[in-house]
């Protein structure tokens, strides 16, 4: 008899989350979380209920994926939105996700708020605070905030290398090896360092560039524009003519300007 009544509720309960299921699929999402959650408040021992659940967010996160990739970010943030609010705790992916919504939505300020969020609880993530020093150099055009993150971004390569190599790093390492978040760090802030007018500390940027990356021309181009600046009349020629040997056709103007070559 008891077998029985068991059996008796746990159709029940399959019933009741088909019925959630259909509300899910037809697009009424919200509601089926509504729903399946009432149903744990009034049978909090049975946990199909909570496994119904389960199932739900990884449909609603398998939505908005889908949504994301096929660049329907409105739609996208919706559903990331939806994870948000049922989500315990809100997993790191959701957040990153109506971030990145936000910002291709043109909303530079909310996505940024999510991501400073992020930076709050994950301090060294290299990813999180090369995002946001790109959107304030590349959308905002704040280069003064810009600079903030970006220096943010060297203090976290020199400790992350120190960690590996020791205070003498800069001798160890194999710069061949270092990614490519940390070497657009360096670019990316001797560019602003530029913009600022701020010229030793970009041409400090872009010994670093080099350093790092020796046959890419723009670390040279970027440096003599430094010199150009301080001014080191060897040095920009110097480097000039070495952008100009990788390529560099930019630099080839300005060699034949200030160095008659």
């Amino acid at each position: 008899v008891q077998r029985s009544h068991q059996e008796k509720v746990y159709q029940q309960n399959l019933a009741l989350i088909r019925q959630v299921n259909v509300l899910f699929f037809n697009g009424k999402q919200e509601e089926a979380f509504n729903k399946i959650r009432a149903l744990q408040q009034e049978k909090p021992l049975d946990y199909v209920f909570q496994f119904a659940e389960d199932s739900l967010l990884l449909s609603l996160q398998a939505v908005a994926d889908d949504e994301f990739r096929n660049l329907k970010f409105k739609e996208a943030n919706y559903y990331y939105k939806l994870l948000q609010r049922f989500e315990d705790p809100v997993r790191i992916h959701t957040l990153q996700r109506i971030a990145e919504c936000e910002y291709y939505s043109g909303e530079y300020e909310s996505s940024l708020t999510i991501l400073k969020e992020l930076l709050n609880k994950q301090p060294d993530n290299i990813d999180l605070i090369h995002r946001i020093a790109v959107i304030y150099q590349d959308d905002l055009k704040d280069y003064a905030q810009a600079l903030r993150y970006l220096t943010q971004g060297r203090k976290n390569f020199k400790a992350y290398m120190t960690n590996l190599y020791g205070a003498a790093f800069e001798l160890m390492m194999e710069p061949q090896y270092v990614h490519e978040r940390y070497v657009d760090i360096f670019k990316r802030r001797a560019e602003v360092n530029l913009l600022l007018k701020k010229y030793s500390d970009a041409e400090k940027d872009c010994n670093w560039s080099v350093l790092l990356r020796p046959q890419q021309a723009y670390a040279y181009y970027m440096r003599a524009q430094a010199a150009l600046h301080l001014p080191n009349q060897q040095r920009v020629c110097s480097d000039l003519q070495k952008a100009t040997a990788l390529g560099h056709q930019p630099a080839k103007v300005l060699l034949k300007r200030h160095c008659g070559r």
